[in-house]
């Protein structure tokens, strides 16, 4: 009669399964006690391979380009002084300057309007008289006024007409020939003027 005993198992487990490990004995007549053990191999389990993350590359947004004002046409108007340019109305009724240097300005003289409105004499004397300038500086707004000195007159050469268009810009200001007789001349704030012989608009 042959004597079997039964197996027994032991498993041994955690979150993560280390081994296993299994033993029996088997008695086999006519021989004595024989005891045979078997122990498995621990069993491991890979970890997962570690996932790979591409590498972040920082992206950047090239700033707008600004542009300022167009170096080539403000030379053809540039003045014998750093800073200064001067130009004409289309039709040479206006003698118009824009000045970069402080403050920053800009203006004509010529034939303005007479339903202008009079203001103070050369340099703030006598009785009220017909202008013959109208200007604006930066951040100010525009005004007649009686120049006795014609500072937007070119005197160290000829200047040029501004042609029907286009416009000079620099220093925060911007003057423009909108048409034959009329020229406007403005800064960042919307202080300005547009002025010809027969009509003007000041802000």
């Amino acid at each position: 009669m042959v004597e079997v005993t039964r197996t027994r198992v032991i498993v041994v487990s955690g979150a993560a399964a280390v081994g296993a490990l299994v033993a029996c004995v088997v008695m086999l007549p006519g021989s004595s006690d024989t005891t045979s053990a078997a122990t498995a191999a621990p069993m491991t389990t890979a970890a997962a391979p570690a996932p790979v993350v591409a590498p972040v590359v920082p992206t950047t947004t090239a700033a707008p380009t600004t542009t300022a004002a167009d170096d080539t046409a403000l030379t053809a108007f540039a003045g014998e002084q750093p800073g200064l340019y001067y130009f004409t109305s289309p039709d040479g009724k206006f003698q118009c300057g824009l000045f970069t240097d402080t403050p920053v300005v800009a203006g004509c003289h010529g034939a303005i309007p007479p339903d202008a409105p009079k203001v103070s004499g050369s340099n703030g004397s006598g009785s009220p008289t017909a202008p013959n300038t109208v200007q604006v500086t930066v951040g100010s707004a525009a005004q007649f006024l009686n120049a006795g000195d014609p500072k937007f007159l070119r005197v160290d050469g000829t200047a040029k007409p501004l042609p029907v268009g286009q416009s000079l810009a620099a220093a925060g200001l911007d003057c423009t020939a909108e048409s034959a007789d009329t020229v406007s001349c403005h800064d960042e704030h919307g202080h300005g003027f547009t002025v010809s012989d027969s009509d003007f608009t000041l802000n």
